[in-house]
């Protein structure tokens, strides 16, 4: 019972944790999406986490980076973190890791990394043609992101291992 009491604790301290990241990464959606409100703030040395260098030869594109950097992106990671939060909640009140609804969210999350290695320059790139479409040159860019999309496979495939772990729970409990 003692472990099963240490776990509801980890998941509640893991849950707070995840809370302060969701509304970080808020703040700094919210924060970027402005920046893109009102573009003339930027002065040209701007660098957004060594990603961005702020030009006028290339507006178009340092403006897609930082929508895709600063908007889409922690959009999505934010996503993935308020599944992470409900699944720790969740484990939290079951006092079990292994949970049909465990198995889920960890598949869940994989998806969506997966579709944030794939998604977030079409997106980003969409989103600033749309919102200027007389200052982009460019058509649309496409790019994938191979470090998400690897650790979106790996969090795929660890919701196999809980899915194992859910099915021997579930076999352990028939046999009580």
């Amino acid at each position: 019972m003692e472990a099963r009491e240490k776990l509801k604790r980890s998941a509640k301290w893991i849950s707070v944790l995840l809370g302060a990241l969701i509304f970080i990464s808020l703040v700094g959606i919210i924060y970027s999406a402005s920046l893109m409100a009102s573009p003339e703030r930027l002065s040209e040395e701007y660098d957004y986490g060594g990603q961005l260098y702020w030009r006028d030869d290339d507006w178009d594109l340092s403006m897609a980076r930082l929508c895709v950097f600063g908007v889409v992106q922690p959009a999505f990671l934010a996503a993935a973190l308020i599944m992470a939060l409900k699944m720790f909640r969740d484990m939290h009140k079951r006092g079990s890791p292994f949970t049909a609804d465990t198995v889920r969210a960890i598949r869940r999350i994989g998806v969506l990394i997966v579709l944030l290695s794939v998604l977030s320059w079409p997106i980003g790139s969409a989103t600033v043609k749309l919102i200027w479409a007389e200052r982009v040159a460019f058509p649309f860019l496409i790019s994938v992101n191979v470090v998400y999309l690897l650790l979106g496979i790996i969090v795929c495939c660890l919701s196999a291992v809980f899915n194992y772990g859910y099915l021997l729970q579930q076999e352990s409990d028939e046999t009580l």
